[in-house]
């Protein structure tokens, strides 16, 4: 079932050679996932199928679509308690995104249906995602011509195998021949909170300094305000 309705589970349906893109940005405990399907020719009511059907982020939840719903399309209603990704449409085709934390992360459908295996863990303040044994995607789908994936992070990253890295960005990308590439980050969850700590010790000690000095100002005013009242009663005496 899970190779049967890979990739109508990934996003949506692929109908032509085109490329993948899965996006993910990690700020504090917040993980924002998004998954866009680029040069895409696809109708306007296969479209609308699954813009109108919702797709759980639990990859253990049940496929938001399957063949029947795809010849004759039925809305799937959303269950209280399961998140779901919000699904729209851009210039080059559709795009899924959503918001969640580290422990539902770990069950977030593209990543874990995209490898052949798939772990994240969270241990001993280290964050890691590790997709092994090779990309699954293309296996399952032979119409996909290259898929890339690229994590933005605030936190301190101890080990990566990134193809590519722009500051805080680590990009791989893979193609059809990469039949054993791997993905790997790890990441320090502590380091950004102590960076958070220092950033506000160092706001806290601008503000004082700050304070200090409109004080001193303020007083200095004050001071000559002071004597020139003073000096101004003298001289009318």
């Amino acid at each position: 079932m899970k190779k049967k309705y890979f990739f109508l589970c990934l996003c949506v349906l692929l109908l032509t050679g085109c490329n993948a893109t899965y996006e993910l940005d990690i700020k504090e405990d917040v993980f924002t996932e998004k998954i866009q399907i680029n040069d895409m020719n696809i109708d306007e009511n296969t479209k609308e199928i699954y813009l109108t059907n919702p797709m759980p982020v639990d990859y253990r939840e049940s496929c938001y679509l399957d063949y029947d719903r795809l010849v004759k399309p039925n809305e799937v209603e959303k269950k209280s308690g399961v998140d779901y990704y919000n699904i729209k449409n851009t210039a080059s085709g559709l795009e899924a995104s959503a918001k969640i934390n580290i422990d539902q992360y770990q069950y977030s459908r593209p990543l874990n249906y995209a490898f052949v295996n798939m772990h994240v863990n969270n241990y001993d303040n280290y964050i890691s995602i590790y997709g092994f044994d090779g990309p699954a995607i293309f296996n399952m789908y032979n119409n996909l011509t290259s898929f890339d994936v690229i994590i933005t992070t605030d936190k301190d990253v101890t080990d990566h195998n990134a193809d590519e890295v722009q500051g805080n960005k680590y990009s791989w990308h893979f193609t059809k021949e990469d039949t054993e590439k791997e993905l790997y980050i790890e990441m320090d969850s502590t380091r950004i909170m102590q960076e958070k700590e220092k950033e506000k010790n160092e706001e806290l000690q601008t503000k004082i300094v700050y304070i200090i000095f409109i004080s001193l100002v303020v007083i200095a005013g004050l001071a000559l305000f002071i004597i020139k009242i003073k000096h101004h009663r003298n001289n009318k005496i």
